[in-house]
């Protein structure tokens, strides 16, 4: 069977329930859980976290770190979780737990989600900051819709790994994962019981011309940070250019254009740079 055939006929498998989506790590979920319930406070949020005592410490981490440190240090998970505030804690626990899936045995597989997980949190980094500059939208939400907008790959890659004779070509197989990844992305992140804002932010990952009488939302500032995160790369060129995209007209991000983008990231830098070590510590 042809490359092209192996994707589809995972893609039809998965789509028709043939093929057993993976489920969301049961830390996240209990705190995700949680959070939606409103009987459900800090203390019990804090209790399933402190179960896991690497993920207690990234919180407390981020909480003491440059973007988010107050004149009071977070000396504890408690403290930590204040400073996030509910929902901001539950985002931050996913994009923790989130890194942990992209593993493999195979070596072409694993690079593979590496790359992708690699990309993944360069647009998160820039989705967060962009957030910042954008009224009405949250860094916290905004940083793990980048993370989501390529989770579709998460489960082609899987199950590609256990097909017969899958071709060696690195560059065709991520064109293959590539095309199918927003469809699947959604259906996963519906599966997962996000919300629709995050199932949308993965079905339009390449939306580049979505409605523009519609409001804007989360999709389309990933959107903007996706096209961001190519900038220098060769990527560039195969992409529209960000002033020629619906979404670039709809958000409040001033006059960009590829040369006052260059010159925002530029000045950005710094925070970017940061959210990109705390998801990768």
């Amino acid at each position: 069977m042809s490359i092209n055939g192996v994707f589809f006929q995972v893609y039809r498998q998965i789509n028709s329930g043939e093929i057993q989506l993976p489920g969301l790590p049961d830390v996240a979920m209990q705190v995700r859980r949680a959070v939606r319930e409103e009987q459900n406070d800090l203390n019990t949020v804090v209790r399933i976290i402190q179960a896991d005592p690497g993920l207690s410490a990234h919180l407390v981490r981020i909480a003491n770190s440059p973007l988010y440190r107050t004149r009071v240090p977070a000396e504890n998970l408690s403290s930590a979780v204040r400073c996030f505030g509910l929902e901001g804690t539950s985002n931050l626990v996913t994009s923790y737990i989130l890194r942990s899936m992209y593993m493999s045995r195979s070596k072409l597989i694993r690079e593979l989600l590496a790359d992708v997980w690699r990309q993944s949190v360069k647009v998160a980094s820039i989705s967060a900051v962009l957030a910042g500059k954008c009224r009405g939208f949250d860094p916290h939400s905004a940083m793990l819709a980048g993370l989501l907008q390529e989770i579709g790959a998460l489960p082609l890659l899987n199950q590609l790994e256990k097909q017969p004779g899958l071709s060696e070509d690195k560059a065709e197989v991520r064109e293959q994962v590539s095309r199918l990844t927003p469809q699947i992305g959604a259906v996963l992140l519906e599966k997962w019981g996000f919300d629709e804002r995050y199932v949308e932010v993965a079905r339009r990952r390449d939306a580049y011309d979505h409605d523009p009488d519609a409001p804007v939302d989360l999709a389309d500032l990933v959107l903007m940070a996706r096209l961001h995160s190519f900038i220098g790369t060769p990527k560039m060129h195969k992409v529209p250019r960000i002033d020629q995209v619906t979404a670039y007209r709809k958000l409040p991000l001033g006059e960009l254009s590829p040369h006052m983008s260059l010159v925002m990231l530029d000045e950005a830098g710094q925070d970017i740079e940061e959210v990109r070590e705390l998801l990768a510590a």
